[in-house]
Parts: structure tokens; sequence; C-alpha cells
């Protein structure tokens, strides 16, 4: 697995977005997002220094997706591995980069379109957007 440059599938990412009613500038690439929240909204608070997205609401109302770009190669498949001891079978199925964005996107829109700040509940509708079944034992 490679870097994952997010900016370079910007259509996968607005096609996302347009399905679910979200304008094309309500993704940020940013390299840090802890640092593009101090400078660009410093009341969105931002402990994490890793943190790959991030849903927020802008000082002005608006939604934005804060992605980090680029992800590297081992923080994905640490991820992909995160998720797979948190219960997610379905996370045998991100085996691309691309697959791995695509949950990562539909995760952040899921904080909007499910109205919840759980990542739980995030991952489970995400998973379901993709068509990702929980594995049968």
């Amino acid at each position: 697995m490679q870097d994952l440059v997010c900016s370079e599938h910007a259509e996968m990412v607005q096609k996302h977005l347009a399905a679910h009613g979200l304008p094309t500038d309500t993704v940020c690439y940013t390299d840090n997002i802890q640092s593009w929240c101090a400078q660009n909204e410093p009341e969105i608070r931002e402990d994490n220094p890793w943190r790959l997205a991030k849903a927020v609401y802008r000082s002005d109302g608006r939604r934005a997706i804060l992605l980090l770009d680029p992800i590297p190669a081992q923080v994905v498949q640490s991820q992909v591995y995160q998720l797979k001891l948190a219960g997610w079978g379905q996370a045998e199925q991100l085996t691309t980069e691309v697959r791995f964005l695509e949950h990562l996107v539909l995760h952040e829109i899921g904080h909007f379109v499910t109205d919840s700040a759980s990542d739980r509940d995030a991952d489970k509708w995400a998973f379901e957007e993709m068509g990702i079944a929980e594995p049968s034992d």
C-alpha cells in the first residue's frame, strides 16, 4: 500500500459529498488538522495532532470535513487494524487506500447525516453506505 494522497481522489470525495447534499467546498485538505483548526477556526479545539479527518461546523454555520493529506501508508494500515480491533469485521474489505478513503469520507459525512458525535454510529453508517455487510461467522 502506498501513501494516500487524498486530494488525488477528489472526484470520488465530491461524488459522496454531492450524494448527501453537501457542497463541493465542504472538504478541506490539510497537512495537519490540529494546525488547520488553530489557524482557521480557533474555537474548534483539536487536541489530537495525529487526527486523520474531522467533521466540524465552522463559525459561520457551514459544515466542513477536514482531511489529512497525505496519509502515510503505515497509518492507513494501522487505522484498518484499529477498526478490526474495535469489532468491525467489515474492515477486512478496506484493502486499498481508495477503499479506506471512501470509508473515512463516509464516516465524516456520517457525523452530519446521523447527527451523532459517536464514531461507532458514523462507522456503522459508513459501512452500510458502502454496502459492506458484517461478516458472518
